[in-house]
């Protein structure tokens, strides 16, 4: 995940639960070594991530309000799954699906070229492979689509080692789109404001 069971980002060495902070990027560890670059934290949000596309395409431009709720009773750590039901309602708050969540899902959690690899050949495509003899990152291990036996490739102490992933851990049992209109269509619908200017407060 990128992170401590605190939510605390691994860029800091205190596991602790305190000062939980959003204001933190990747300028001191380009390659991973705190952060691997395939980790989930960093694949949907790369920040200031040195990429190749990086100008053109400043990652703010995908950015999400995002949370994911828990539901079902915990697994205790290290018990065997014992079939209840449980997992993660997850939920995003975009102004463009594609741009955004689509996006995100498929240029970065998929790509296993993202963020080290050769820029995309044409605007908002898929990174290509990185240099050859350069290893790509892998894809997102705990989101991302892959199948067993695909590899991550996490830096440390200046070497480059390949993790084998097992079969996928995440299972979508179900998900829908759903049109959230914005404060100013709430503010016209409560005036008693017509559909058309309903419809353009919304795009605002």
């Amino acid at each position: 995940m990128g992170q401590w069971r605190s939510a605390r980002p691994q860029l800091t060495s205190d596991p602790g639960d305190t000062g939980l902070s959003n204001a933190f990027d990747y300028g001191d560890d380009p390659s991973g070594q705190n952060t691997p670059r395939f980790a989930h934290i960093r694949k949907v949000n790369p920040r200031n991530e040195s990429r190749p596309d990086q100008t053109q395409d400043p990652s703010q431009n995908h950015r999400m309000i995002r949370a994911g709720i828990p539901y079902g009773d915990p697994l205790s750590p290290g018990a065997p799954d014992d079939g209840a039901d449980r997992g993660l309602h997850f939920l995003a708050f975009v102004a463009d699906v594609a741009r955004q969540f689509e996006f995100v899902q498929r240029q970065w959690l998929n790509n296993p070229n993202f963020p080290n690899g050769r820029a995309p050949g044409s605007p908002g495509g898929p990174y290509t492979p990185p240099q050859p003899g350069t290893p790509p990152d892998g894809v997102d291990p705990v989101v991302g689509a892959h199948r067993a036996g695909d590899a991550v490739t996490l830096n440390q102490a200046g070497s480059a080692h390949t993790l084998t992933l097992l079969a996928e851990t995440v299972h979508v049992t179900a998900g829908e789109y759903f049109f959230f209109a914005s404060i100013a269509a709430l503010h016209a619908i409560g005036s008693g404001a017509t559909s058309s200017s309903v419809s353009a407060a919304s795009t605002t």
